[in-house]
């Protein structure tokens, strides 16, 4: 009876133990859920801080820089949808912007030497042989290897203007996206010195959009009672009108013009009865002005 009687002593202590060890780990704090990290666009920043001087940019200096601004694009590339879906709005935008802009450096970068020592004059003169021999402009090359998001859900690779006209218009419907994107020119909204984040884009997209309105692009003479706008305008009128509120471009410019053309949208009235015109768009590359002696 002895041995029985030491092999359920035994097995009791073992018992014993196992239950104290679980009722142990029961008492655990549970241990909080990952927080979700955003995409780091911090590379990006870093590029755009160094190379971008007084809203014009320095193609030189960002050769020299070539393999970090691949290495960044490569990592945009490599985002999923499955991935995207745990962003906030704010976020998807953020890296629509980026990706274009980033994607546009390269592109100028690639073509910025040019035969016999010159540099790239304009986006506008870079162009691509199609497959079927028709020539595409920088806008139509499928440049992005992100075919999982491409509209059509044919996997090819995206072009820029797919990202712009068919992913970030009318996904977001945020017309600030003109002030956001950048196509290498000088008549181009000005390239923003920093990535775009989702906290915080409602600033920088005011800043950006404000920025263009009161600079170069655009030109709003009250005393004359004339506003002189970018083509963008324009081109992408249809961005700035709110048919169900029955409201017009003008009816925007009143809200959202510059400080010069009125303090308030009170004291900017004047806009709505103003002559509009628009400027020439100037093509030219905005690379930094370089002395050339």
């Amino acid at each position: 009876m002895k041995p029985l009687i030491l092999f359920s002593s035994l097995l009791l202590a073992c018992l014993g133990a196992t239950f104290a060890v679980a009722s142990a780990q029961d008492s655990r704090p549970t241990e909080a859920p990952a927080v979700r990290a955003a995409f780091d666009h911090s590379p990006l920043t870093a590029l755009l801080t160094r190379h971008v001087q007084d809203e014009r940019v320095d193609y030189a200096g960002l050769e020299r820089d070539r393999a970090q601004l691949d290495a960044y694009i490569l990592r945009l590339e490599a985002v999923t949808p499955k991935a995207m879906q745990a962003w906030s709005e704010d976020e998807r935008f953020a890296f629509w912007a980026n990706t274009y802009n980033a994607v546009t450096l390269q592109l100028i970068v690639d073509h910025y030497r040019q035969p016999g020592g010159k540099t790239l004059g304009s986006i506008t003169d870079i162009s691509f042989e199609a497959k079927d021999g028709e020539r595409l402009n920088a806008w139509q090359q499928p440049l992005v290897a992100l075919g999982a998001f491409h509209p059509d859900g044919t996997g090819k690779d995206l072009t820029l203007d797919a990202i712009e006209n068919r992913i970030l218009r009318p996904t977001f419907g945020d017309e600030r996206v003109h002030a956001a994107v950048n196509c290498a020119s000088i008549g181009c909204p000005p390239l923003r010195a920093e990535a775009f984040l989702g906290k915080g884009l409602d600033a920088q997209l005011d800043d950006q959009m404000a920025a263009f309105l009161s600079g170069p692009r655009n030109a709003f003479d009250k005393a004359a009672k004339t506003v002189r706008l970018s083509r963008v305008f324009d081109w992408y009128g249809s961005d700035f009108v709110d048919a169900e509120a029955g409201t017009d471009l003008a009816d925007w410019l009143v809200e959202n013009g510059p400080a010069s053309a009125g303090a308030t949208a009170e004291d900017r009235a004047w806009i709505a009865t103003a002559k509009l015109d628009y400027l020439e768009y100037d093509w030219a590359l905005n690379d930094v002005v370089r002395d050339e002696r």
